[in-house]
């Protein structure tokens, strides 16, 4: 389960970055592919014609298939990534709501989100009425850490959909009499460097951007 403290400390925001870096990327891609295989393969045919020619053509068309590959897997991660990080912010959202609620009706929380009286209450006896404020606020941080881990679990699930695509992609190549061998997309710019990490890894709360 996702801990009060590292739930606060995360910043989506380092997510949709990534996200928008993989999309520029994926564009380029497919602009390339494009090229390859509109242009140059084209080009190829009107000036080289013969068995050596239709050989270079096909080699264009592969690499064009290749890039096609990789653009569909960097949209995949972008998508994993934006819907990790609106549901991080919709738990933080409401992790935050519940802890000011509990400091200004002195409750505690710790870090398992675990809430308890700041101090020691005098009430009647067999009255429960001075609980409420406490149970409201449990319910919803448990619901907020719940979101939260289940959003990693998601996202840890879709990530690894993301890194067997190229492999699902070259056997599609093979039954259609056609090689498909995409490369693994790898971060698309120095400005999401450290923020997408390993997609063979499963999302962990402490890789999380922002947390320790």
């Amino acid at each position: 389960m996702v801990s009060v403290s590292e739930l606060s400390s995360a910043q989506p925001v380092k997510w949709r970055d990534a996200a928008d870096d993989a999309i520029a990327a994926a564009k380029q891609c497919e602009g390339i592919g494009s090229y390859a295989r509109d242009d140059v393969a084209a080009t190829l045919r009107r000036c080289w014609v013969g068995d050596t020619g239709s050989a270079a053509r096909g080699r264009f068309v592969k690499h064009a298939d290749d890039y096609d590959a990789a653009a569909m897997a960097l949209r995949a991660m972008a998508k994993a990534y934006d819907d990790l990080a609106d549901d991080i912010t919709n738990a933080q959202r409401d992790l935050t709501g519940a802890l000011d609620y509990a400091s200004a009706h002195e409750l505690k929380v710790d870090d398992s989100g675990r809430v308890q009286l700041a101090k020691t209450v005098a009430v009647p006896t067999g009255s429960t009425e001075h609980l409420e404020p406490l149970m409201h606020a449990q319910g919803i941080i448990d619901d907020a850490l719940s979101k939260a881990s289940r959003a990693d679990t998601d996202a840890a699930r879709a990530l690894r959909t993301v890194d067997s695509m190229p492999r699902t992609l070259r056997m599609s190549g093979r039954r259609t009499n056609r090689t498909v061998t995409s490369p693994e997309p790898e971060a698309p710019t120095s400005r999401s460097a450290g923020r997408t990490g390993t997609r063979s890894n499963p999302i962990s709360m402490t890789r999380w951007p922002g947390t320790r």
